[in-house]
């Protein structure tokens, strides 16, 4: 399978950033190490100032999409549907650098992919930056997700058979690893909804249809926008 017109970029090999979709890995994260993140509370003033070190002399400014003000956001959830992008810069600096790269390796997101350092002057935080992904890869991360939080091995090849005649063998379905507790999953799959109920997905949504996902708008380096 292959996207666009380059035969040599395929859903496995082709990288971009996963921008805003990121967000739920940044969530789950958080979640693993304190359910109580679940309620953090953060100001968005639109362009948010973050402290890089420790004595407090070097600091960035983070923008929100559009120029939005998202004011005062009391819960992840409600965050995570207006995709504020200062408030999961602040959710991942309420966890220890060591614990956050462990828990986000379990969703794919490592050296591999291009995690050298986490700078927040870098948009890593953000989807940008450093952080890329594999058409593949976030589509396993976030169907683990909605599966209880286990990564289940892709398979191409649903069955096969020796002979016409006989029933077609399943292929055994294998667990490759729990990447979240089912709870935390199950936290994340509704903020998920929300966004499509009432946040950035609500132009996606389908009349009686029930859904989940994460809307995200990456920025190129030539300037051009890609949205997921």
């Amino acid at each position: 399978v292959c996207l666009g017109g380059d035969s040599s970029e395929t859903v496995f090999s082709r990288k971009f950033h996963p921008a805003s979709t990121m967000k739920l890995a940044i969530a789950a994260s958080a979640l693993e190490y304190d359910a109580k993140l679940a309620n953090f509370s953060y100001t968005c003033k639109g362009n948010n100032t973050f402290t890089l070190d420790a004595e407090g002399k070097e600091t960035v400014s983070v923008h929100c999409s559009g120029g939005n003000v998202h004011g005062t956001l009391t819960t992840m959830e409600s965050a995570m549907a207006q995709s504020c992008n200062g408030y999961f810069i602040a959710l991942a600096q309420q966890v220890p650098e060591e614990i956050l790269r462990k828990n986000l390796k379990k969703f794919g997101f490592d050296d591999v992919m291009h995690y050298d350092s986490f700078k927040f002057d870098d948009n890593t935080f953000m989807g940008q930056g450093q952080a890329s992904v594999t058409t593949i890869g976030l589509n396993m991360y976030t169907n683990a997700i909605l599966n209880k939080g286990v990564l289940a091995e892709p398979h191409f090849i649903l069955g096969s058979n020796d002979k016409r005649e006989e029933p077609m063998k399943a292929k055994t379905q294998a667990v490759t690893r729990q990447m979240c507790t089912e709870e935390v999953a199950d936290s994340i799959k509704n903020m998920m909804v929300k966004v499509m109920r009432e946040g950035t997905g609500r132009d996606f949504a389908v009349d009686g249809v029930e859904m989940a996902f994460k809307t995200g708008t990456g920025e190129e380096g030539d300037g051009k926008t890609q949205t997921l």
